[in-house]
């Protein structure tokens, strides 16, 4: 998923310029040698967000390593992240890759203040902050009251230093195409995202809007969210 991947090209570029020791889940598999260590300790359940014995051990490679920064995606390891602050005396960050209450209130889970009320103590008590976009970044600042000169902004990078040629388009196409079923002569408009994210939705839903006059006839539209189709 996009996140992952964020994480991932964050961390491959970070490693360049830094020591870096990744601590993740037990179920991501590594399939290319990425220049940093990986220790796959954590729960695949998701109590592991609620584990306190997980203050012993990562404490434990913190002094091992010589760990002087941490940096923990999303707030939800917050309370975990700044306990090891105060008794590991590490520079802590949160990685932020949106407002993570207001995903879940755009999907109407009910519980939404609560993380936002959490979500909020966990910047606040941290030393620096990355915001993938400028709108989360004035949104923190404004709500949760943080320090501007603590607030970066980071965003999702790629790989790509040029526009795909022809050829690579082309190639693109067939495999779409076939993977799919569509007819070559079809043209394409690809949209990569979670559908099950409303943002996401809510832009799907603007191009399908703004287009419709041209999808006409034999032109098919298909949406492709991992394993949904229709």
């Amino acid at each position: 998923m996009g996140g992952q991947k964020g994480i991932a090209f964050f961390n491959r570029y970070l490693s360049k310029h830094v020591n870096l020791v990744c601590v993740t889940i037990k179920e991501n598999s590594q399939t290319l040698p990425e220049g940093y260590p990986i220790k796959n300790i954590l729960s695949n359940s998701l109590t592991r967000y609620i584990n306190p014995f997980y203050f012993f051990t990562l404490g434990r490679i913190i002094r091992d390593e010589k760990i002087t920064h941490l940096i923990i995606e999303h707030p939800y390891y917050g309370w975990l992240g700044i306990l090891l602050k105060w008794f590991c005396k590490v520079t802590l960050t949160v990685h932020s890759h949106n407002i993570e209450s207001l995903r879940f209130k755009s999907m109407n889970k009910w519980w939404w203040g609560i993380l936002w009320h959490y979500e909020k103590f966990t910047h606040r008590n941290v030393d620096h902050n990355f915001f993938i976009q400028d709108d989360d970044r004035e949104y923190a600042i404004h709500y949760f009251a943080l320090d501007p000169k603590l607030c970066t902004i980071i965003t999702y990078g790629f790989e790509k230093d040029k526009v795909p040629v022809t050829d690579e388009k082309n190639t693109a196409q067939k495999l779409i195409c076939k993977t799919y079923d569509i007819p070559e002569t079809e043209k394409l408009l690809l949209f990569n995202g979670t559908l099950g994210y409303k943002p996401n939705l809510d832009a799907v839903d603007a191009i399908l809007g703004e287009h419709k006059p041209n999808i006409t006839g034999n032109n098919r539209v298909y949406i492709q969210d991992h394993h949904l189709r229709q």
